[in-house]
């Protein structure tokens, strides 16, 4: 399988491939192998003379061995930063990478440099706080507010006070109004963080916005914004301009770039001139692995809080991670003694007093022009309400002047800001 990829790639030449493979075979000696197919083929596959120090080194001996040049040097360049990054673990043998391949690395995708002229794909998400000359948004006729799940709360006087369950069927809410108000309450929340993520989506672009929208069918129409492009389209075309164009006004104009440097391609991995014996690898120390790791921490419990409002909710919302596999039940038990330290520490903001809103966004206009921001967590009483802004990482003045900012801007809505408070993870 090997020599025929190898073949196939160029690397190596066998005008018959079925005839030279036969003539390898018939070799009854495996060191007489490694030697035909390194003095016929120029390919070796046995490192002599080289240090094995760890995975990374035994895996780039042979990418540098069996490379092509030209051919996908991009993903192994990629693969070799992904694989060192997985060896400054530790017991990151090869049984553990193989593993990791399977259920994660796999499905990683390399990211293009920002300096090439090319149309870049990504989530509305990810494009927050940038902008583009030209935006292209691609729209299916559905949305899903009625998609949620969510804490049902039950009678008091049951062993289980509350459930998590999906939205109720239509049907039942004409029979209950606890179930029509969980309905309603939860589809407009979904509601609300559609407009936020289309304003996002609709703010990007600099010069031209393009929008690709799936009509609606003959009963139902499920995008807003498709409603208010009709009013438009006076003239029921499939295609038509929103605003008036020419062609001056289409064409490009780029700033003129400051930046001195170039990217150029690699080529080759390969480096013939490289003294394999005399290597040297720098790994990082003990102290900044286990900062990385406090780090990584901070940012998976920062997630979890978003979903707890009392210390009720630990238990609940670790299970749901665990059964949902994104969580092993030993690193279960780490997380929940984080989280019951971290609400013990700031209890006053986890009290069943308060109306918890957890990581909602607010759009603010000013002069025309209009912002989001989302704090992590509001509590609201009937004296008034807290901010809570939790943050990993080391204490800083930008911190500081976010949450105030926060606090100006509900106070700019007329609510009496009570106090703010950053937790740091």
């Amino acid at each position: 399988m090997m020599m025929y990829y190898l073949n196939q790639l160029g690397r190596i030449r066998m005008a018959d491939f079925t005839l030279e493979m036969k003539e390898i075979l018939d070799i009854n000696s495996h060191e007489e192998i490694l030697l035909f197919i390194q003095s016929k083929y120029s390919l070796s596959l046995k490192q002599d003379h080289f240090p094995r120090f760890n995975l990374y080194n035994f895996v780039e001996y042979y990418i540098n061995e069996f490379s092509v040049e030209n051919k996908e040097t991009d993903f192994l360049l990629n693969f070799l930063e992904m694989l060192f990054n997985f060896t400054q673990n530790a017991g990151a043998s090869t049984k553990e990478f193989l593993k990791y391949w399977d259920e994660e690395a796999s499905s990683y995708t390399i990211q293009a440099s920002e300096n090439i002229d090319a149309v870049q794909i990504m989530t509305i998400h990810k494009a927050k706080g940038l902008e583009f000359p030209i935006v292209f948004i691609p729209m299916m006729n559905k949305n899903r507010d009625a998609e949620f799940s969510n804490w049902f709360e039950t009678s008091n006087d049951t062993p289980l006070k509350s459930v998590n369950i999906n939205q109720f069927n239509k049907n039942l809410e004409v029979y209950d109004e606890e179930i029509e108000k969980f309905n309603k309450q939860n589809s407009y929340k979904n509601f609300v963080d559609r407009l936020c993520l289309q304003y996002v989506a609709t703010t990007r672009p600099v010069e031209q916005l393009f929008f690709y929208i799936q009509k609606a069918n003959k009963t139902s129409n499920n995008l807003e914004l498709l409603e208010f492009l009709q009013s438009k389209n006076t003239e029921n075309l499939d295609e038509f301009d929103l605003y008036e164009v020419n062609p001056e006004l289409l064409k490009k104009y780029s700033k003129e770039k400051t930046s001195s440097f170039k990217t150029k391609d690699i080529r080759v991995l390969k480096n013939i001139s490289e003294n394999t014996t005399s290597i040297k690898i720098a790994t990082p120390s003990k102290n900044y692995q286990v900062r990385n790791e406090k780090v990584r921490l901070g940012v998976f419990v920062h997630e979890l809080l978003s979903q707890i409002n009392t210390a009720k909710d630990i238990s609940k919302v670790v299970e749901c991670y665990i059964l949902e596999g994104q969580i092993t039940i030993e690193e279960s038990q780490t997380i929940q003694l984080e989280l019951e330290k971290i609400l013990e520490t700031h209890a006053e903001f986890f009290d069943e007093g308060w109306e918890v809103i957890n990581e909602k966004d607010i759009m603010i206009t000013e002069n025309g022009e209009s912002r989001v921001y989302r704090p992590d967590r509001i509590l609201k009483s009937a004296e008034g309400y807290m901010i809570v802004d939790f943050k990993t990482g080391e204490e800083s003045v930008k911190n500081e002047r976010q949450i105030e900012n926060y606090k100006n801007i509900l106070e700019s809505l007329g609510k009496k800001v009570l106090k703010t408070q950053l937790i740091y993870l």
